[in-house]
């Protein structure tokens, strides 16, 4: 997105060392006159935010301080005199806060449209009355499905102006699993019996497992770096860059780790859709074609090489 002139904007920052590995870093934000306008700190791995309200004729500067003591200034983009920001509070273990703020010029230019969807998939379309330069919803997370969910705001004309990711983390959607029956001590390749038991809203449920058994005195868990469902397939997968200590943002369910995901989100979020190809109806250049039918091509051939013609062949399924 764009900073807005006028409008308080939350900017989520990440800073990442030689070895592409997340930093914490510290700093204050300062405009063209050398005035401080708001100081900042990363909260976990180099990620962190801030608000900033831009004003007309002010162009501004991240003054960083490293850990060697070393200082280095970074332009902030250049703020927008015309727009809109999308402000999403995801902090709410039960509901998702939506603030649309728009600026004066665009006051009474036809309602917007607020897109809620994942892979596709559209689970919500809101309409936004322009009366005014704010306006104010909200969603039910138990509505949602767990994963990254996209929100995108279309302004009358039906042109997408602001985008934002958030993820639900669904408990109806979650499996509660149980060990019973284990006994206090085991003898050595002795005979383990157990029982698991998994639930979904108090209630037994079917499903596949797969379990593995380790010496955790011999391979030491690294709890915040382990794989599962959540970190690979509905997290990383719809991200870009490499995701340092994916389970840390599910091993804990308070504030501090939804805003570290948060901050995740925002600064190495996914663009998924491309709208302009959308509208345009233009689809993307297939590398290989999907296939409507059983097709075989190729050349029959002599010993020495040579092309047979009208050769026949046969095709034999085992």
């Amino acid at each position: 997105g764009n900073l807005t002139q006028g409008l308080p904007n939350k900017v989520a920052f990440k800073a990442i060392n030689a070895e592409g590995k997340g930093e914490d870093i510290k700093g204050i934000i300062i405009d063209n006159e050398g005035a401080e306008i708001t100081n900042f700190e990363s909260t976990y791995l180099g990620m962190g935010s801030f608000y900033l309200n831009p004003i007309a004729n002010k162009v501004y500067k991240a003054k960083i301080k490293f850990k060697n003591g070393t200082e280095k200034l970074f332009d902030l983009p250049k703020a927008e005199s015309s727009g809109y920001v999308l402000s999403i509070n995801n902090n709410d273990t039960a509901k998702v806060i939506i603030k649309v703020l728009i600026t004066d010029d665009l006051i009474g230019k036809g309602d917007l449209n607020l897109l809620i969807q994942q892979n596709g998939n559209v689970f919500f379309s809101i309409k936004i009355p322009t009366v005014k330069n704010f306006a104010m919803a909200s969603l039910s997370k138990s509505a949602l499905p767990s994963g990254i969910v996209m929100l995108t705001l279309f302004n009358g004309e039906s042109i997408p102006v602001s985008e934002r990711l958030i993820f639900i983390d669904n408990n109806l959607d979650k499996i509660k699993l149980s060990v019973v029956n284990l006994d206090e001590t085991y003898s050595k390749r002795g005979l383990m019996n157990l029982e698991l038991l998994g639930t979904s809203e108090n209630k037994p449920t079917r499903a596949s497992f797969s379990i593995s058994v380790t010496n955790a005195a011999i391979v030491e868990p690294d709890l915040e770096n382990e794989t599962n469902i959540f970190t690979s397939l509905l997290l990383k997968s719809d991200l870009k860059g490499y995701i340092e200590n994916p389970n840390h943002y599910f091993m804990d369910n308070d504030l501090k780790t939804r805003t570290d995901l948060d901050h995740l989100l925002l600064t190495q979020g996914w663009r998924k859709i491309n709208w302009k190809s959308v509208a345009s109806s233009a689809l993307p250049d297939h590398t290989y074609k999907p296939e409507t039918s059983l097709q075989i091509s190729g050349i029959i051939t002599t010993n020495g090489g040579k092309p047979i013609p009208n050769g026949k062949v046969s095709l034999f399924s085992s």
